[in-house]
């Protein structure tokens, strides 16, 4: 979004606590889609859309949830928060005590009892080890521990247990500043951030820690400004890296890169010729991969940062699928089995075959998905400050929720996760009905009809 404060824009990006199910998204049949990447524009989709009805979910009592990450049928979610509460107890009431990170059944939405964490600052970052056997967490925290328990230091990264809930005492690496994402394989943990120094060695935003012992690592890529998010390539070979930067190892590399996994090397990756968002007004906010593409979600609040919206590309060789280039910013996104699911502030899908625009934040759409399948090509924009993709593949929008809220805290990658049959969304939202606050889980997708119709279906227009 171009053309206000930057202050504003964080005070108006509003996000909702909307989650979306991911099953049976084929079995609703969409209008219109098409299969072919012609000339055509993007298909159009039916006047009726798509949404989910919320289900009971454990809510955070105050704050905010940034990270979640799925454990077989548990969801880990990290944020800023000291308690939690069931799912429609009042505020203040029923409270227990979770210091910014908890645990919740997928299908129940119920508070995990036995994991009860204490961290003495926010959790930006969770993921999972690639047995489930722990989480690894990364924030501004300098100590952890468990609720009732001593607490240990810990330099913005930990590892707990998923079977007992206890802090891995083997494992305590740190870094001099915060960490604001980790990727883990079986040996190494990834960590990317705004930090300096690892364990008193020079690391740039970037580092590697061995998993079993917390030993800093040999890999040593430097960015010379905030990486805020990564991914592991599905191949192993290489880590896409996202955030504010605009140099990796001082080549230039603004806000997307590429980084060999093993000598922290910079690569090619096409799509980064492409999309220029970094500095203080744009970048990369979120990046992950279904095995077979890597998306990514991004902002720009004005040049030389040029593209808000959503990307697949070819995660070897970084050659662009398709972009979804809609105004607002871009948070984060989910790929279920037939769409990616996003999570943003869009207000103007139009020159890709969406909704008009809608100026006014109440009219903004939150979660929205588009199909995985190319289904046309982008329109010309007109509209002042944005560049033009017009011409590059695009698919269709096939959500768009009915359900609104508003967060005053930063924007934020990450947070958007699943299992394939549910997605469940971050929050710490200030919702119209309800008053939920945290995470929130959502019934199976059925057809909207009219009463949650929001989408203007574009008739011939294309710009």
């Amino acid at each position: 979004m171009f053309g206000a404060s930057v202050s504003k824009r964080r005070v108006q990006a509003l996000i909702a606590v909307t989650a979306t199910v991911l099953g049976g998204l084929t079995a609703v049949g969409f209008v219109g889609a098409q299969s072919a990447a012609g000339a055509a524009p993007p298909a159009e989709r039916s006047g009726s859309g798509v949404t989910a009805d919320a289900l009971p979910t454990v809510q955070i009592d105050n704050g905010v949830v940034w990270s979640q990450v799925v454990v077989g049928d548990t969801v880990f979610a990290g944020g800023s928060f000291s308690n939690a509460r069931p799912a429609g107890a009042a505020a203040g009431t029923n409270l227990t005590p979770r210091g910014n990170l908890l645990a919740y059944d997928i299908t129940t939405g119920n508070l995990v009892q036995s994991f009860a964490p204490n961290l003495n600052g926010q959790v930006n970052a969770v993921a999972a080890s690639p047995d489930g056997s722990r989480i690894y967490v990364g924030g501004s925290f300098t100590q952890a521990g468990v609720v009732g328990g001593a607490m240990v230091a810990r330099g913005r990264i930990a590892a707990y247990s998923t079977a007992t809930g206890q802090l891995i005492s083997s494992f305590a690496p740190s870094v001099d500043a915060s960490v604001f994402s980790i990727v883990a394989t079986n040996t190494t943990v990834y960590a990317g951030g705004a930090f300096s120094m690892a364990k008193g060695n020079p690391r740039a935003r970037l580092a590697a820690f061995d998993a079993g012992t917390g030993a800093v690592l040999g890999w040593a890529p430097t960015a010379d400004s905030m990486v805020k998010t990564m991914v592991m390539a599905p191949n192993g070979t290489h880590l896409i890296v996202g955030g504010s930067f605009a140099k990796i190892n001082g080549a230039t590399a603004l806000g997307l890169a590429s980084i060999d996994s093993t000598n922290g090397s910079l690569l090619s990756f096409a799509v980064t010729s492409l999309f220029k968002d970094y500095g203080a007004n744009g970048g990369i906010q979120s990046l992950s991969t279904d095995g077979t593409a890597i998306y990514g979600a991004g902002y720009a609040w004005s040049s030389p940062s040029n593209f808000e919206g959503v990307f697949s590309a070819d995660p070897d060789t970084g050659e662009l699928n398709w972009l979804a280039d809609c105004h607002g910013d871009a948070y984060s996104t989910y790929a279920g089995s037939d769409a990616v699911y996003v999570v943003s502030h869009e207000h103007d899908c139009s020159n890709s075959g969406g909704f008009l625009n809608n100026s006014a934040p109440d009219r903004w759409y939150r979660t929205t998905a588009f199909t995985k399948q190319i289904t046309g090509v982008t329109g010309h924009d007109s509209s002042v400050g944005y560049a033009d993709f017009s011409g590059k593949p695009s698919p269709s929008d096939q959500l768009v929720s009915a359900t609104a809220g508003r967060h005053l805290h930063r924007p934020d990658p990450g947070g958007l996760v699943g299992n394939g049959q549910l997605a469940i969304r971050r929050g710490g939202w200030r919702v119209p009905v309800g008053q939920r606050h945290g995470p929130v889980r959502s019934s199976p997708l059925r057809r909207a009809g009219r009463r949650h119709q929001q989408v203007r279906p574009r008739r011939g227009r294309y710009r």
